[in-house]
Protein backbone atom coordinates (compact mmCIF):
# COMPACT_ATOMS: atom_id res chain seq x y z
CA UNK A 1 0.00 0.00 0.00
CA UNK A 2 3.42 2.22 0.60
CA UNK A 3 3.55 5.35 2.25
CA UNK A 4 0.03 6.72 1.78
CA UNK A 5 -1.60 4.42 3.58
CA UNK A 6 1.24 4.14 6.70
CA UNK A 7 1.64 3.03 8.97
CA UNK A 8 -2.23 1.31 9.27
CA UNK A 9 -4.04 -0.09 6.78
CA UNK A 10 -8.06 -1.03 6.79
CA UNK A 11 -9.76 -3.04 4.37
CA UNK A 12 -13.34 -3.73 4.09
CA UNK A 13 -15.50 -6.63 2.98
CA UNK A 14 -18.46 -5.29 1.37
CA UNK A 15 -21.37 -8.04 -0.22
CA UNK A 16 -19.35 -10.89 0.16
CA UNK A 17 -16.87 -13.13 2.11
CA UNK A 18 -13.15 -13.08 1.00
CA UNK A 19 -9.76 -14.89 1.87
CA UNK A 20 -6.75 -12.31 2.31
CA UNK A 21 -3.58 -13.41 2.17
CA UNK A 22 0.06 -12.25 3.80
CA UNK A 23 3.42 -13.47 3.32
CA UNK A 24 6.43 -12.69 4.94
CA UNK A 25 8.64 -10.70 3.20
CA UNK A 26 11.92 -11.69 4.01
CA UNK A 27 11.88 -14.99 5.73
CA UNK A 28 15.60 -15.36 6.53
CA UNK A 29 15.62 -12.27 8.39
CA UNK A 30 12.54 -13.52 10.80
CA UNK A 31 12.76 -17.29 10.98
CA UNK A 32 10.62 -16.39 14.25
CA UNK A 33 7.12 -15.52 12.29
CA UNK A 34 4.84 -17.06 10.56
CA UNK A 35 5.99 -17.13 6.54
CA UNK A 36 2.67 -16.79 5.55
CA UNK A 37 -0.89 -16.97 6.98
CA UNK A 38 -4.83 -16.30 5.80
CA UNK A 39 -7.64 -14.67 7.09
CA UNK A 40 -11.48 -15.24 6.16
CA UNK A 41 -12.81 -11.73 5.72
CA UNK A 42 -16.96 -11.97 6.28
CA UNK A 43 -19.20 -9.53 4.77
CA UNK A 44 -19.10 -6.18 5.80
CA UNK A 45 -16.21 -6.89 8.08
CA UNK A 46 -13.57 -4.52 8.57
CA UNK A 47 -9.64 -5.45 9.32
CA UNK A 48 -7.47 -2.81 10.69
CA UNK A 49 -3.64 -3.40 11.03
CA UNK A 50 0.02 -1.65 11.57
CA UNK A 51 2.79 -2.43 12.60
CA UNK A 52 4.38 -5.97 11.69
CA UNK A 53 1.48 -7.11 9.51
CA UNK A 54 2.15 -3.72 7.45
CA UNK A 55 6.11 -3.64 7.67
CA UNK A 56 7.09 -7.29 7.45
CA UNK A 57 4.21 -8.49 5.85
CA UNK A 58 2.60 -8.14 1.80
CA UNK A 59 -1.32 -8.99 1.51
CA UNK A 60 -3.05 -9.73 -1.36
CA UNK A 61 -6.75 -11.03 -1.83
CA UNK A 62 -6.68 -13.52 -4.65
CA UNK A 63 -9.13 -13.36 -7.54
CA UNK A 64 -11.35 -16.63 -7.09
CA UNK A 65 -14.82 -17.37 -7.64
CA UNK A 66 -15.04 -19.52 -3.82
CA UNK A 67 -12.35 -19.84 -1.14
CA UNK A 68 -11.69 -22.89 1.64
CA UNK A 69 -9.74 -23.26 4.08
CA UNK A 70 -7.71 -26.20 5.89
CA UNK A 71 -7.53 -26.56 9.48
CA UNK A 72 -3.79 -24.99 10.30
CA UNK A 73 -5.04 -21.17 8.80
CA UNK A 74 -7.07 -18.88 10.19
CA UNK A 75 -10.67 -18.93 10.15
CA UNK A 76 -13.73 -17.63 11.82
CA UNK A 77 -16.85 -20.01 11.89
CA UNK A 78 -15.53 -21.80 8.43
CA UNK A 79 -15.57 -25.18 8.81
CA UNK A 80 -11.88 -27.33 7.54
CA UNK A 81 -12.35 -27.87 3.68
CA UNK A 82 -15.63 -25.70 3.60
CA UNK A 83 -15.63 -24.23 0.20
CA UNK A 84 -17.10 -20.60 0.86
CA UNK A 85 -18.64 -18.42 -2.27
CA UNK A 86 -17.71 -15.20 -3.01
CA UNK A 87 -20.07 -12.52 -4.08
CA UNK A 88 -20.52 -11.25 -7.27
CA UNK A 89 -18.31 -8.16 -8.26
Amino acid sequence: DGPAFSPEVAILSLEGPAKIRFRLIERDLRPDLPGSFELMLKPRSLLLFRGDAYELYVHSVPHVSQDSFSDCELQLGIAPGELVQRAPR
